[in-house]
C-alpha cells in the first residue's frame, strides 16, 4: 500500500540480465529515481534507454513487495 513506500537501494547483481531500464520495464510495483554506478556517479530520472550493468545500484520508490519484485525482475534468468 502507499503507506508502505520507502525509498531503496538495490544492487544490480553479477549475471544479471537486464541490461537497459527499457528491457527492466516501468512496473507500477516501483518508481525509479535514479541510479549510481560502480564509481559513484548518479544519473537521475534517467532514460529508458539508459543501460545498466552489474554493480550498478537502482535507487527506486517501492514497498517491500516492490523491492522484491524489483530483486527479482533483475536477477531472473533471461527468456529464452
Amino acid at each position: 500500500t502507499a503507506d508502505n513506500l520507502r525509498v531503496e537501494e538495490v544492487l544490480v547483481p553479477r549475471g544479471s540480465p537486464v541490461v537497459s531500464l527499457e528491457q527492466l520495464g516501468r512496473r507500477r510495483e516501483w518508481l525509479l529515481v535514479a541510479i549510481r554506478d560502480a564509481q559513484s556517479r548518479w544519473n537521475f530520472n534517467p532514460p529508458p534507454e539508459t543501460r545498466i550493468v552489474p554493480g550498478d545500484t537502482i535507487v527506486a520508490i517501492v514497498s517491500p513487495e516492490g523491492r522484491l519484485l524489483l530483486e527479482t525482475a533483475l536477477s531472473a534468468p533471461a527468456a529464452q
